[in-house]
């Protein structure tokens, strides 16, 4: 993954284990925690450029597969394609259970919602003054 897409990972990461989870301990640790410490833990090899691939690596990966560095290439950017589908999926996910948690538990959503109005706009309320 490049470091762009840990860095989102790491912030959808710590936005879920806040809201959905709610245990605001966890997500400070992930928050607190340098993305190289983060994508270690999960796992996760950051690619500094992606787009440059080495000529020993690409040999070994034709040897062992018989794939042209085109169908590589093509695979990448279909795997790419395919993790994006998984983030967006990802992130319906996490605002379908956000809406699950302002039915369970409406006070403390409404109270997200208000730091997220207050963050949006500067302002408690965006309706102040209209009727």
């Amino acid at each position: 993954m490049t470091r762009q897409q840990v860095e989102t990972s790491k912030a959808r990461a710590e936005r879920f284990v806040r809201t959905v989870l709610q245990d605001e301990d966890r997500a400070d640790t992930i928050a607190d925690e340098s993305l190289t410490d983060w994508a270690d833990r999960k796992g996760v090899r950051i690619v500094e450029n992606p787009r440059r691939i080495s000529p020993h690596i690409l040999e070994g990966n034709i040897m062992a597969t018989g794939q042209t560095k085109a169908e590589l290439l093509e695979r990448i950017k279909e795997l790419e394609d395919e993790n994006q589908e998984l983030n967006d999926q990802l992130d319906e996910v996490t605002d379908k259970l956000e809406d699950v948690l302002d039915v369970v538990a409406p006070d403390e959503a409404d109270s997200h919602e208000d730091a997220e109005e207050v963050e949006d706009d500067g302002e408690e309320d965006g309706d102040e003054g209209e009727e």
